[in-house]
């Protein structure tokens, strides 16, 4: 029974921490000189929605990545880089996945960098 209940209990926390929503993207360039902050509560569902469909990808990540992503909140929080290719990964010590956006041109736009 007490075994079942930690279970339950760490299961109700993942699924909270997932599903709290993006709480601000701060996009910032190589230098890490902020290019824009994105709060506004539309601008965020439209990230959102865009940064859900990422994708695994084959591809990898250019060294001279263009941007990097400081999010907050959400189920990936963290700081990623991303190249205007569409490309994005954690940034981690280890070796980390690559993924790509669905429509680089428009995230791009949102990310203030077109």
């Amino acid at each position: 029974m007490t075994r079942d209940l930690a279970a339950a209990i760490v299961l109700l926390l993942a699924l909270g921490c997932a599903s709290q929503p993006i709480q601000r993207v701060t996009v910032r360039d190589r230098e890490l000189a902020v290019v824009r902050s994105i709060d506004d509560p539309r601008e965020l569902r439209r990230f959102a929605e865009a940064w859900a469909g990422r994708t695994a990808s084959s591809k990898q990540l250019p060294a001279d990545f263009d941007l990097v992503l400081d999010i907050e909140g959400g189920a990936s929080p963290g700081r990623w880089q991303y190249a205007t290719e569409g490309l994005a990964r954690v940034l981690s010590a280890k070796r980390a996945p690559t993924y790509a956006v669905p429509d680089p041109a428009a995230f791009n736009s949102l990310l203030g960098s077109d």
